[in-house]
């Protein structure tokens, strides 16, 4: 719902996101990745730690600001239960991968099975954006300062449908906040 709002121009007849257009020539070229998948596996590594080793590449480092590791950043857009079976596909799983911190979910729709840090999509876009100026501030990167709010908008919809729910059902009472933290 969030997200072809953002992009209308990346979605099939379907209303899906079209990942082929994503997965052609996947590869390091230069150092830059030509996509990141944002999943938490095995080899995955944090939105700073991703930074932070760019930055100690010296051939990298004269770049910067301008060289991003990346081009294209990709979430699997399904249920936790769901994303295990997609994210075994090859053309997927070959993907170098960021975990985002842990952060609670504020998703009003319950998932049997998934801790309450399981964001939902737009919850994730927004963390990635926010994990990432923030690790640019670390580096003291060009103009990127302490994070205050810059990526807040991509939540708009996400916010407006939270408020809507939460006056038509009391917090407490939902599912969905009542999941383990772990």
């Amino acid at each position: 719902l969030n997200l072809p709002v953002g992009a209308p121009s990346k979605l099939t007849r379907g209303g899906a996101c079209s990942i082929e257009c994503y997965l052609q020539k996947i590869g390091f070229s230069a150092h830059v990745f030509e996509a990141l998948l944002v999943f938490p596996g095995k080899s995955a590594v944090s939105v700073n730690e991703l930074v932070s080793k760019v930055f100690s590449n010296k051939d990298l480092n004269s770049q910067l600001p301008t060289v991003v590791p990346f081009k294209k950043v990709i979430l699997i857009d399904s249920t936790w239960n769901q994303c295990k079976g997609i994210y075994k596909d090859p053309r997927i799983s070959g993907l170098p991968c960021v975990v985002l911190k842990k952060r609670i979910t504020q998703f009003w729709r319950h998932q049997n099975g998934s801790p309450r840090w399981h964001l939902s999509t737009i919850e994730a876009v927004h963390q990635f954006f926010v994990e990432f100026h923030e690790a640019l501030a670390l580096q003291n990167c060009g103009s990127f300062t302490n994070y205050e709010g810059q990526y807040d908008n991509l939540l708009f919809f996400f916010r407006f449908m939270y408020d809507k729910i939460h006056t038509l059902y009391d917090h407490d009472a939902l599912k969905s906040y009542k999941r383990p933290l772990v």
